[in-house]
């Protein structure tokens, strides 16, 4: 038994791949498996990471290398590992990011002293011209821990946590859904905090690279497939709070903000035709905690319908942010 797996999906990654295997492989935690999947790349991606398993031989026994017969997208790729991983403790790490030496061995050490099934820590996100810290804050309790996924205090991504392995692998059915690839993080990590975490701690340290300069993620892609696997992700987390008490607000915050990050990336056309099926929610625009102004006047300028003044507004905002601080 491992102490703890890291899954890694391979898809269009080779410019990427090197680094990110690299900083996987100098791990300064002891009896780590690392399970690569090739989810169907068709560039060099995995020439170049079998290279490099070559220079590390002496890892070989904790190394897999598994291959899709086609591309199934970032869920079954995640539950491909998941169903291959021996660890006591479950990682993921994309394979355009990178992660400190010593990420793994401080979170596994902090989730063994606390017995947590989910542990978190702080990350960087990486720009072209820039790095950016987090500071987040830090939840012990599954109370806390949920209120502040529903509030967006927390990200739901799962590169800076590391699971329980059981607690992944008895739930995936709920966990993903094999055609959501888009917010499939979001799906998975708000499902456990409603129904199945119950022990959660953070790492102050700041361990992972949150790359933002790789053109062919999806979280930069956002096609017609993509935007409808947000709203249905909403819609599953939504049915799924239904016998949770005393996080209706909450629950609206987390709608309102799902609708900013699905709209603010959608063309004008899609705008004026897009049908949002949380209409009331528009009531607390104003009301709800954490929501940049910005967002806010997005929100409220769609709730009139006003969809050119939204579009533009928007393109604005963003060629200031640009200008004044570029990526």
């Amino acid at each position: 038994m491992y102490k703890l797996s890291v899954i890694i999906p391979v898809y269009n990654v080779e410019r990427y791949i090197e680094r990110c295997a690299v900083s996987l492989f100098e791990q300064t935690l002891q009896n780590v498996e690392f399970i690569f999947i090739n989810d169907k790349t068709p560039d060099c991606s995995m020439e170049i990471l079998k290279n490099i398993c070559k220079r590390y031989s002496f890892l070989k026994s904790n190394i897999k290398l598994l291959e899709h017969e086609r591309n199934f997208g970032l869920a079954t790729t995640r539950i491909t590992g998941i169903k291959a991983a021996q660890g006591t403790y479950i990682a993921f790490c994309d394979s355009d990011d990178w992660v400190e030496a010593n990420m793994y061995e401080k979170m596994y050490d902090r989730a063994v002293e606390t017995d947590s099934d989910v542990t978190y820590c702080n990350y960087y996100v990486e720009y072209k011209s820039k790095t950016v810290q987090s500071s987040l804050r830090a939840e012990t309790t599954k109370e806390g821990y949920l209120l502040s996924l529903l509030n967006g205090i927390l990200p739901n991504f799962s590169c800076i946590r590391i699971y329980k392995r059981n607690l992944l692998l008895n739930n995936l059915t709920e966990l993903y859904k094999p055609d959501i690839n888009m917010w499939e993080d979001v799906l998975m990590n708000m499902t456990l905090a409603l129904h199945y975490v119950q022990t959660v701690s953070f790492t102050p340290f700041v361990g992972y690279h949150y790359n933002q300069c790789n053109e062919n993620a999806y979280t930069q892609v956002r096609s017609d497939k993509s935007l409808s696997n947000m709203v249905e992700v909403t819609n599953l987390i939504t049915s799924r709070s239904a016998e949770i008490k005393n996080i209706i607000f909450p629950l609206i915050t987390f709608r309102l903000n799902a609708r900013y990050s699905i709209t603010s990336h959608s063309s004008l056309e899609r705008l004026k035709n897009f049908n949002w099926p949380y209409p009331d929610d528009d009531a607390f625009i104003w009301k709800i905690p954490y929501m940049p102004l910005t967002n806010r006047l997005f929100l409220f300028f769609l709730h009139y319908r006003m969809y050119k003044v939204a579009y533009d507004f928007l393109k604005s905002i963003r060629s200031i942010k640009n200008f004044i601080l570029p990526k």
